[in-house]
């Protein structure tokens, strides 16, 4: 799959809008409320006051579809499925919302975080070309409950600089109790060596900064990382030995200690 650099984005985006790179582009920082209430007829019913999608037209895109690769969703990501047996030229980024469905009306799940943004990164889907994606969300949504949600995410039919059509793709999944129970704890090899997630912050208060290494590679949040560098909740890291047992990785700003397992 092709890679468009940061400038080559740049000149298609010049005074448009592709890749969202703020919390305003989609999703709501807000907090709100997801409740299941039950009632005396034992009927369960599910109840928001999350904010309603904005995304009323979704899949128009003719011949460019997205689907959830089978096996893929956990509590935290998923692998996406792209297919474009059109005559058009697309581009994809980073940028993804996640919506919730409750009572047959889609509602924006809420981010956990304020303020974040996406990599200026543009993905080539060729004209009868497919493209396969990870989405790792547990940075911007933690972890999912129960019920049925979508992914959205926006494609571009590029015919040249300044000259595309922006159209949006959605691509349905669940999450159930069995999806909860598939995610392991987050770990990370280095060196042959399985670090397992602390759950808990670094006390070390000064380092030097530079890093002894960093992770470039992830698999699903179910899955074992089989090869060094590699974790089960993403790459791009970096991380500093702290001890023979132990490690801290620089996640969002916050340095975290991971332990051998």
């Amino acid at each position: 799959m092709k890679k468009y650099s940061c400038l080559l984005l740049c000149t298609v985006a010049i005074g448009l809008t592709f890749l969202s790179g703020c919390a305003s582009a989609g999703g709501s920082s807000a907090a709100g409320t997801n409740t299941i209430i039950k009632t005396d007829s034992g009927q369960v019913l599910e109840t928001t006051d999350w904010e309603p999608t904005t995304y009323e037209i979704v899949n128009n895109f003719e011949g460019v579809t997205m689907g959830v690769k089978e096996g893929t969703v956990s509590l935290t990501g998923l692998t996406l499925n792209f297919s474009n047996s059109s005559d058009k030229q697309c581009i994809y980024g980073d940028y993804f919302l996640l919506e919730k469905k409750v009572k047959e009306t889609w509602y924006q799940v809420p981010t956990i975080i304020d303020n974040y943004g996406f990599h200026s990164i543009g993905y080539d889907l060729a004209a009868g070309g497919n493209g396969e994606r990870k989405v790792d969300w547990s940075w911007l949504y933690g972890k999912l409950e129960p019920g049925d949600y979508r992914i959205v995410k926006d494609i571009l039919d590029f015919r040249g600089t300044g000259d595309y059509e922006k159209y949006y793709l959605a691509a349905e999944f669940s999450v159930d109790e069995g999806t909860k129970s598939a995610d392991l704890a987050p770990m990370v090899m280095i060196k042959g060596k399985l670090y397992l997630d602390t759950g808990k912050e670094s006390d070390i208060k000064g380092r030097c900064g530079v890093m002894d290494g960093e992770v470039t590679s992830t698999v699903e949040p179910f899955e074992k990382p089989a090869q060094d560098n590699q974790s089960n909740f993403g790459s791009g890291y970096g991380y500093q030995f702290v001890d023979e047992r132990s490690v801290d990785i620089l996640m969002n700003g916050k340095w975290l200690r991971f332990e051998l397992s």
